[in-house]
């Protein structure tokens, strides 16, 4: 006797099909059923996701393990000596000294540890490997030699990583369209760190091109926003730094210590701690 609940329940229409092509004696497109038995490697990396608890899609901005991995691998003293020169300062933060804001905190330090990003590969499934996309614009070569040094650098621990520059236009119609694994960037955060975490990382935010989205995240960055006593910021401050860079999608390598200036003839404006451009004193030489 069958329920009630369930006579309303039509054919799928991947079978219907199925059915219509061997009633026709067709080509079958509609439902992936090879002739042949599966390679016994394919079998055998099914069992092992199995066996590892990977049952699910990952998330969109990627497996916390895996991000981890990719952290505790990179060199960044070796991006910024063969890239940026002493135009830089390596650095974990988006805030570093000379900055009031800068905290030292910094949740891979000690790294690149290359066992701990390839245990962390393993307990996310791809311990025999992967291979990502590094989007960059073309037009910042710097960003492109980047990528260049993380794809030697990431080969260590078995990440195959694609550089693709593009043109201006097409990197942003593939960023916006989050069409990428990992994307090469610099953002311009003064003042205050909120100017960072929170159009990055926020899940309302539109400039979260990487569409990474957390409760918690958005609860932190709410919290940090709109507390206004600036001793209580400063307090909260670490912990947002530290919680990024353990649970967040961005990893932050380096922060410029070159100033630009608008006209060799603008005289008398020092830039304060907190990167400030201060213009009481200033004039045209």
């Amino acid at each position: 006797m069958i329920s009630k609940r369930v006579q309303g329940f039509t054919e799928s229409v991947i079978r219907e099909m199925t059915r219509v092509n061997n009633q026709y004696d067709g080509i079958n497109l509609a439902q992936g059923m090879p002739n042949f038995p599966p390679p016994r490697e394919l079998v055998e990396a099914a069992h092992r996701a199995i066996d590892g608890d990977f049952h699910q899609y990952a998330i969109t901005w990627g497996t916390p393990r895996l991000r981890q991995a990719i952290a505790w691998a990179i060199d960044r003293t070796e991006i910024v000596k063969l890239v940026y020169y002493d135009a830089h300062v390596v650095t974990a933060e988006p805030t570093p000294e000379p900055s009031p804001w800068a905290t030292g905190v910094n949740a891979h330090k000690g790294g690149p540890d290359l066992a701990r990003a390839k245990q962390l590969l393993a307990d996310a499934g791809k311990g025999s490997g992967l291979s990502l996309t590094y989007l960059v614009k073309s037009q910042v070569p710097v960003l492109v030699k980047t990528g260049e040094i993380l794809r030697e650098q990431l080969k260590k621990v078995g990440i195959t990583l694609d550089v693709r520059p593009l043109e201006s236009g097409q990197y942003f119609e593939e960023l916006v369209g989050k069409k990428f694994d990992i994307a090469g960037g610099y953002w311009s955060v003064t003042v205050d760190p909120d100017m960072f975490y929170y159009p990055m990382q926020h899940s309302s935010s539109a400039w979260n091109f990487c569409g990474f989205k957390s409760e918690e995240a958005d609860k932190r960055l709410d919290a940090f926003r709109f507390t206004a006593s600036p001793a209580a910021r400063k307090k909260m401050y670490p912990e947002l730094v530290r919680w990024f860079q353990e649970e967040g999608s961005l990893v932050v390598f380096s922060n410029e210590l070159q100033r630009y200036w608008m006209k060799p003839n603008v005289q008398g404006s020092t830039p304060l701690s907190s990167l400030e451009l201060r213009f009481e004193d200033t004039w045209l030489g």
